[in-house]
């Protein structure tokens, strides 16, 4: 059993993580919106090919941001800053700016943001919802960089 995590406190949801299939299922067997779930579900399809012979775990780890999450707890899971590029340090809004995902689609009422931190192959998929409650500069930086036409390999790893 995986280390799946949906902590209620004082009846609000916070972050949601999934590490191996096991999370995977339980998550998609709650009461989750029918937009994640698709998203959730077109990320599976693009990985079966995989699962066979890996555990999910070895190949992605997603983090779900529920609203009233703040940035901090949202740093701790990635284990990054969003704002803050790691090979050159300079942060957003910094008109220099480059983000350290590999893309970022806006879909389904998420920005679906899948980081590649290592050659281990391991991927991190962040999904934010666009909506209120969520951390506003998260938002209007992931807006910002968001694409709606995401290019071929975009459509390859994020559909």
């Amino acid at each position: 059993m995986g280390p799946f995590f949906w902590v209620c406190l004082k009846g609000m949801q916070t972050m949601i993580t999934i590490y191996d299939n096991s999370d995977m299922q339980r998550v998609l067997t709650a009461p989750i919106s029918i937009a994640l779930r698709k998203i959730l579900l077109h990320r599976l399809q693009l990985l079966a090919e995989y699962l066979g012979e890996w555990d999910l775990g070895d190949l992605a780890h997603f983090i779900i941001v529920e609203p009233n999450d703040d940035i901090q707890a949202i740093e701790r899971e990635l284990g990054i800053s969003p704002y803050v590029n790691i090979v050159d340090n300079i942060r957003y809004p910094d008109p220099a700016f480059e983000p350290s995902w590999e893309h970022c689609i806006a879909r389904e009422g998420y920005f679906d943001v899948t980081f590649a931190l290592s050659d281990s192959g391991l991927g991190l998929v962040l999904l934010v919802p666009d909506r209120d409650g969520v951390v506003p500069e998260l938002r209007a930086m992931l807006r910002a960089y968001a694409t709606t036409n995401p290019t071929p390999t975009d459509r390859l790893m994020a559909r």
